[in-house]
């Protein structure tokens, strides 16, 4: 019974983290990086359905941890789950790094624009002196 108590604390513990991602993500929507963004959902809904079995299946007298082929695939859900949202983080990651990096490269240029039109203003107010 208390390895089944640890279980069942270790998948609650997981869910408590589960929100925090999902609170994230949420937040995340209206960006621009859509498929980011529906792999890093896909990844956290697999992870909440695997923690939500291991979490509820004692409770309901059915064992996560049965043997058979029909539980075999519990045990590589959660890693699929990680994997998909992992990979949905990193090209968010990749996605968000490229639009800094152009804001950047533009900021630069309306500096540069902005010094070339400063430039031009004091030509043409020397020609206009001197050629008045």
């Amino acid at each position: 019974m208390s390895l089944t108590l640890f279980q069942m604390l270790a998948s609650l513990g997981s869910l408590i983290f589960f929100v925090a991602e999902w609170a994230g993500v949420v937040f995340l929507r209206r960006a621009s990086a859509k498929l980011p963004w529906g792999l890093m959902v896909a990844g956290l809904c697999i992870n909440t359905l695997a923690s939500v079995w291991f979490l509820f299946a004692p409770i309901i007298g059915i064992s996560p941890f049965g043997s058979g082929r029909a539980y075999e695939w519990w045990w590589i859900l959660p890693q699929f789950g990680n994997v998909t949202f992992g990979l949905g983080f990193a090209l968010y990651g990749l996605q968000m790094a490229r639009a800094s990096h152009r804001q950047g490269e533009l900021e630069q240029l309306v500096s540069a624009m902005s010094e070339e039109m400063d430039r031009l203003r004091e030509g043409n107010s020397r020609s206009t002196q001197s050629g008045g």
